[in-house]
């Protein structure tokens, strides 16, 4: 075949088939913008003062001071006894 030759023998009729569509999938495209917003944030503070005023009270008491003896009784049993003596 020469360069400007035809794909088919020549006389011989060529039929062309309709177009078809071939559809894609939509591209989605996203453009962004950012705008700038300054925002001022404010943390107040405060200070409180308080003074405190303590009244000491001192209690000046007479002293005085007590002692007890107590004595106690305490039986043990050192096992059994012997022969009691007979007083009669």
């Amino acid at each position: 075949m020469g360069p400007y030759m035809a794909p088919y023998p020549p006389g011989v009729p060529t039929r062309v088939a309709p177009t078809r569509r071939v559809v894609h999938p939509t591209r989605y495209l996203e453009r962004h913008r950012v705008i700038r917003y300054p925002i001022k944030h404010v943390y107040p503070t405060h200070v409180h003062h308080v003074t405190h005023h303590v009244c000491e009270h001192y209690c000046c008491d007479t002293f005085s001071e007590s002692y007890q003896d107590c004595y106690h009784n305490v039986n043990v049993n050192c096992g059994p006894r012997g022969p009691r003596p007979f007083y009669g």
